[in-house]
């Protein structure tokens, strides 16, 4: 697939084949994206949690009240931030987490996965119970978990650029 095609396909996906498990490589791979991400000045605070346990997962689908994927998925990637060394106030971690998040989300697309974004930071009361669940220090931010398995539903790409979101120039060039 060509880089433009998998970022058109690349669709949230909350429903999975539980009795398909998903190939390590793959896993592996889903890995390598994110790791490789970039990091606002190099300072490299991202850390990544591997759900894989069948466990894990299932508490997480217990305790959330948006859990059932977990209960379906074969993995799921937790992306944190470990802030005991960053600097104060600075909020580089964010697009960090971001972009190693969407750098997963590519690389599941692009391996005929599922996948979607389960947005956790600032998130009342999510953010409290996957900190709980994970055991995640006071010193760390979860980000948000990337949520991967094969898809047991079908999301159509999109087709393009949508053009009411998009101006050149000015924000006043904008029209309600």
């Amino acid at each position: 697939m060509d880089m433009l095609k998998v970022m058109l396909s690349r669709r949230s996906v909350r429903t999975f084949d539980r009795d398909k498990p998903v190939e390590s490589w793959k896993k592996d791979a889903v890995i390598a994206a994110a790791t490789s991400a970039p990091s606002a000045k190099n300072l490299r605070p991202v850390r990544f949690l591997v759900l894989d346990d069948r466990e894990i997962l299932d508490d997480l689908g217990n305790v959330l009240s948006q859990g059932k994927p977990f209960k379906e998925c074969d993995f799921a990637v937790a992306v944190c931030a470990d802030l005991s060394d960053y600097p104060d106030g600075s909020l580089g971690w964010l697009e960090d987490c971001s972009a190693a998040l969407e750098n997963m989300l590519i690389e599941a697309t692009s391996l005929d996965l599922a996948s979607f974004w389960f947005g956790v930071y600032r998130r009342d009361p999510k953010e409290g119970q996957v900190r709980s669940v994970l055991e995640v220090p006071s010193h760390v931010e979860v980000q948000g978990i990337g949520v991967f398995g094969y898809g047991a539903e079908s999301v159509p790409a999109r087709e393009g650029v949508d053009s009411s979101v998009v101006r050149y120039g000015r924000w006043g060039d904008f029209k309600a």
